[in-house]
C-alpha cells in the first residue's frame, strides 16, 4: 500500500513538471514555417551595428529577432555597407533591411511598413576648437557624412537655400565621419542623433545647436517585394506600442545607451522553474510569480527612466519642437518652441497652427515635410521665418492623429538675404541711371548747341530792332522759348550730373532749414512741415544751391503725395557707411551726412521702385508733372558723390534719404565774400573760334564782331592747330568746343598749349566743367562758359581773359 502511494506521488510530481513545462514553452509559428529572410547588416551603432562576438545586435536587430522568433523566419544576416545594403535591397539580392529613413524618394525605389518603429533628426557634431555653432558656420567648411544617407541630401537642400558653399566628404561608415572629424580631415560630421548621442565623446567631439531634418524610421523591402513581411512587422509593432512592458519598450529602453551589464539568460529562467517545479511545485509557483513581479517593477523603472530621457531631449534640444494633433492643435511643445512663439504651454494648448501661421494651409497633420519655408506670427505680433520639417504620428492602425515638427528660426538670415537683394537691385539701378545719364548729356550737348545758335541770333535781331517793329515781339517770344529750353537743358545735365558745380562747405541744418523757409509758400496749408534738426551731423563740401534744389524736388514730390494733407519731416545725422554698403553704393567709404525727408502719405508700390529716378517718368495725370524732379535730385546727389535711398510701402507714406560724403567740422569757412570792383574793358582783338557746328560759329563770330573784335575760325581740330601754328602772336583769345571730330577738346588744348604755352583759351561746351574740362583748367585755361549762354555773357568772359594779361 505504501509503495502504491509513493507511486501514486511520483505520477503527480511528474505531471506537474510537463504541464509547467508546457506553461512556459513557445507556442509554434502559425503564420510561417521555416521562412528564411535575408537582412542587411551595416555599422550604424547603437540602432544596427555588429557586436564584439562578429553578431548582429542593436535597436532594430533585436526587434526583428523577436518578430522572427514568433513567425518562425530563419534570418540569415548579410553585412554590407550603407550604399551597397540598398543596391541589395532594391535588385533582390536581400529581403528586408533595417534602419532606414523614410523619404518621397526613397519611397519610389523602396516599400515601407505604416508604423515607423522610431522618430529621429540630424545633429552636427565638431571638434572643441572649430567653433561651429550656427548654420552658417559652416559655409566654406568640410562636413562628412554616410554617403548616400538622407542626411547628405537633406544638408545639400539647407545650405543650397541659404546660398552656402559646403564641401561634402564622403564616409563609408559613420565611424569613419567621427573619425575624419577628431584627426583633422574634416571640420564636422553630420549623422543621426541616435548614432551621434552615443559616440561623439569617445571622439573628443562636441555636439553643436545646428538640428534639422526629422525623419521616421522604418524596415524597408524592394518595391513590390515581401509584402507580407511588412505586413507582418507592423501587425507586431502595433500589439507592442500598446503594451508598456513590451518586448519593443524594453529593447527601446535596452539601447539608448550604452548596453549595461548581460542578464540572466531567458532560457536560465525557464531550467530554473523547471528544477523547482521537480523539486516543489509551490515552491516553483511562489518563485515565478515573485520574479514576475521583480521583472515587471524592473521594466517599469526603465520605462520611466526612457521616458524621463525622452523628455530631457526633448525639453533641452535647441531646435523648436512641437507637437499637434489631427486638427494642427497644439499638444505639447519644447523650451525652445515656447520661446520662438512668446506662448506659455498653458495658452499655446488653446490654439492651434493656422492661428500663427500666416497661411492657413502651411501643416497638415498627416504631411511630411522637409525644409518647407513659413512665416508665424508671434504673440507679440511679430513675423517671424522658420525652416519646417514633420512627420505624421500614427495609431496602431495606421490611422493619423498627429503629427511631430521641429522648427529652425532664419528670420535674420532672411532679413540678410532680403538687404543684399534690396542693395543688389539699387546697384542695377544706379548702373541703369548711370547710362541713362550718359544718353541724357549727350542729348543737352547737342540741344545746347542749337538752342545757343537760335539764342545768339535772335538776341542779336534784338538789338538792332526797336520796340515798335513788327518783329520786336516775335523775336522777344523766340528768345523767351529759348530760354525755357536753357532751363529744361540745365535740369537733363543736372541729371546727367554734367552742371557746374560751385563747390563750397556748408552745414545740413543749414541747408534744411533753407528748404523749409521756401517749403513756407510753396507747400499747400493743409501740409504741416517740421525739421528735426541734428547740429552735430558733420558739414559736407557741396554746391549748397543744387542740394538744396534737391531736396526741395523730394520735398515737393512728398506733398504730391499727401493731396488730402498731412506730415513732412525733415531730419538730418550723421552715419557711417562700410565698405561693403559703399561698393553696392557706387560711393566711397566713410563718414555721411544724411538729409531725409519723410511724408505720411499714400506709400510708393514696390513695382515702380527701380523706375523712382529715370528721367521723364511720372504716376501724375497729364500736365501735372515733368518726371524730372526725382531724376535731377538723384543727378545732383550722385554727381557729389553721394546717393539716395528710398524706404516704402503702398499706404505707409515714404522717406527718401539723401547720403553726401561729410568732412571735418573744424574746416567750415564763412561764405561771406567783398564784392568785386567792376573792371573796364573794352572790346578788342583777335578771337579764334574752333567749333564743328557752322551756324553756331557764324552766330558768335557776327556776336563778336558786332562787339568790336577781329574773328578767325575752325571747324575741326586739324585746322584749328594749322592755323593756330602760323598766327599764334596774332590770336588774343580761342574760344574752344569741347567735341569736334578727328580730335578733341583736349587734345587741341595741349597741341595748341604746345605751341604757344601763354595761349589764352576759353572753354565753351554743352558739357559741364568735370573730366577733361576740369583738367584742362587745372592746366591753364581761363575760363568755362556753359551752352547756352547769352551774347553779352561770351563777350565779356572774352572781354575779361585779354583784360587779365594787357589793357585795350
Amino acid at each position: 500500500m505504501k509503495k502504491d502511494s509513493r507511486a501514486a506521488f511520483v505520477i503527480c510530481a511528474t505531471l506537474a513538471m510537463l504541464a509547467c513545462a508546457v506553461t512556459v514553452a513557445p507556442a509554434p509559428s502559425r503564420a510561417f514555417a521555416e521562412k528564411i529572410v535575408r537582412v542587411g547588416i551595416y555599422e550604424n551603432k547603437p540602432k544596427v551595428f555588429t557586436g564584439e562576438d562578429g553578431k548582429p545586435a542593436g535597436f532594430f536587430v533585436e526587434l526583428v529577432e523577436e518578430i522572427g522568433k514568433r513567425e518562425g523566419w530563419t534570418i540569415k544576416y548579410e553585412q554590407c555597407e550603407w550604399a551597397d545594403c540598398l543596391r541589395r535591397l532594391e535588385d533582390g539580392r536581400i529581403d528586408l533591411m533595417p534602419d532606414v529613413a523614410y523619404s518621397i524618394e526613397r519611397d519610389e525605389r523602396f516599400d515601407f511598413h505604416k508604423k515607423p518603429v522610431a522618430e529621429s533628426w540630424s545633429r552636427v557634431y565638431t571638434s572643441p576648437s572649430k567653433a561651429i555653432a550656427m548654420m552658417s558656420d559652416l559655409n566654406g567648411r568640410k562636413v562628412a557624412l554616410l554617403e548616400g544617407s538622407i542626411q547628405q541630401k537633406a544638408l545639400e537642400q539647407m545650405v543650397g537655400g541659404f546660398g552656402y558653399h559646403v564641401e561634402v566628404v564622403p564616409a563609408r561608415s559613420m565611424e569613419e565621419a567621427f573619425r575624419m572629424v577628431a584627426d583633422g580631415r574634416a571640420d564636422a560630421a553630420l549623422t543621426n542623433r541616435f548614432f551621434g548621442d552615443y559616440f561623439y565623446r569617445e571622439y573628443g567631439l562636441v555636439k553643436t545647436t545646428i538640428i534639422f531634418d526629422v525623419v521616421a524610421l522604418h524596415f524597408a523591402t524592394g518595391q513590390g517585394r515581401n509584402a507580407d513581411i511588412l505586413e507582418t512587422i507592423d501587425n507586431w509593432l502595433g500589439r507592442w506600442f500598446r503594451e508598456p512592458d513590451s518586448p519593443y519598450y524594453r529593447a527601446l529602453a535596452g539601447w539608448m545607451e550604452k548596453p549595461a551589464e548581460k542578464t540572466l539568460p531567458a532560457y536560465a529562467i525557464y531550467v530554473a522553474i523547471a528544477a523547482g517545479a521537480v523539486i516543489l511545485f509551490a515552491a516553483a509557483a511562489i518563485f515565478v510569480l515573485r520574479r514576475q513581479i521583480a521583472v515587471q517593477k524592473r521594466l517599469q523603472a526603465e520605462l520611466r527612466v526612457s521616458r524621463e530621457k525622452y523628455k530631457g531631449i526633448f525639453d533641452e534640444s535647441v531646435a523648436a519642437i512641437f507637437v499637434f494633433d489631427a486638427e494642427n492643435r497644439f499638444i505639447d511643445a519644447n523650451r525652445a518652441g515656447l520661446d520662438l512663439l512668446g506662448y506659455p504651454i498653458e495658452e499655446l494648448s488653446l490654439i492651434s497652427m493656422t492661428d500663427v501661421a500666416e497661411e492657413p494651409s502651411a501643416l497638415h497633420a498627416g504631411e511630411r515635410i522637409r525644409n518647407r519655408p513659413l512665416a508665424l506670427k508671434r504673440k507679440t505680433g511679430e513675423t517671424i521665418f522658420v525652416l519646417c520639417n514633420a512627420s505624421p504620428i500614427t495609431d496602431s492602425s495606421g490611422s493619423v492623429i498627429g503629427a511631430l515638427s521641429a522648427m529652425m528660426d532664419v528670420s535674420d538670415l532672411k532679413k540678410m538675404e532680403e538687404e543684399k537683394q534690396r542693395i543688389e537691385q539699387q546697384l542695377l539701378q544706379s548702373q541703369k541711371m548711370e547710362a541713362i545719364g550718359r544718353l541724357a548729356g549727350g542729348v543737352a550737348h547737342d540741344f545746347n548747341n542749337i538752342v545757343a545758335t537760335i539764342s545768339g541770333t535772335a538776341e542779336m535781331l534784338l538789338k538792332s530792332a526797336t520796340p515798335d517793329s513788327p518783329e520786336w515781339e516775335k523775336l522777344k517770344r523766340i528768345h523767351k522759348s529759348c530760354m525755357r529750353a536753357k532751363e529744361l537743358s540745365m535740369k537733363l545735365l543736372a541729371f546727367a550730373r554734367k552742371e557746374k558745380l560751385n563747390v563750397r562747405t556748408a552745414r545740413p541744418e543749414e541747408i534744411v532749414n533753407e528748404v523749409a523757409d521756401m517749403l513756407e509758400s510753396v507747400a499747400p496749408s493743409k501740409i504741416s512741415v517740421v525739421v528735426e534738426a541734428d547740429e552735430t551731423a558733420k558739414i559736407v563740401n557741396v554746391d549748397a544751391n543744387q542740394i538744396v534744389q534737391a531736396v526741395l524736388n523730394i520735398c515737393l514730390n512728398g506733398c504730391d503725395a499727401m493731396p488730402d494733407g498731412g506730415k513732412l519731416t525733415l531730419k538730418t545725422r550723421g552715419t557711417l557707411i562700410d565698405e561693403e554698403t559703399a561698393s553696392a553704393r557706387g560711393v566711397a567709404a566713410g563718414a555721411f551726412s544724411v538729409i531725409s525727408v519723410k511724408d505720411s502719405g499714400e506709400g510708393i508700390d514696390e513695382s515702380i521702385f527701380d523706375r523712382l529716378f529715370e528721367p521723364f517718368f511720372t504716376t501724375k495725370e497729364r500736365g501735372k508733372g515733368s518726371g524730372l524732379g526725382l531724376s535731377v535730385a538723384h543727378g545732383i546727389v550722385v554727381a557729389h558723390g553721394g546717393f539716395i535711398d528710398v524706404r516704402a510701402r503702398k499706404g505707409e507714406g515714404a522717406e527718401f534719404s539723401v547720403y553726401l560724403p561729410a568732412v571735418d567740422n573744424t574746416k567750415y569757412e564763412s561764405q561771406e565774400k567783398e564784392p568785386a570792383e567792376p573792371a573796364q574793358r573794352n572790346a578788342c582783338g583777335t578771337a579764334l573760334i574752333i567749333d564743328d557746328d557752322k551756324e553756331y560759329v557764324q552766330m558768335i563770330s557776327e556776336a563778336l564782331e558786332f562787339s568790336g573784335f577781329n574773328v578767325a575760325t575752325a571747324l575741326s581740330g586739324a585746322e584749328a592747330v594749322d592755323f593756330f601754328r602760323n598766327n599764334f602772336r596774332l590770336i588774343d583769345i580761342v574760344l574752344l568746343d569741347m567735341l569736334l571730330p578727328e580730335m578733341g577738346g583736349k587734345e587741341i588744348f595741349a597741341a595748341l598749349k604746345e605751341i604757344d604755352p601763354g595761349a589764352k583759351i576759353v572753354i565753351c561746351s554743352g558739357y559741364s566743367v568735370e573730366g577733361d574740362a576740369s583738367e584742362m583748367l587745372n592746366n591753364g585755361a581761363l575760363d568755362y562758359v556753359q551752352k547756352p549762354f547769352d551774347i553779352a555773357k561770351i563777350v565779356s568772359v572774352a572781354m575779361d581773359a585779354i583784360a587779365r594779361t594787357q589793357a585795350c
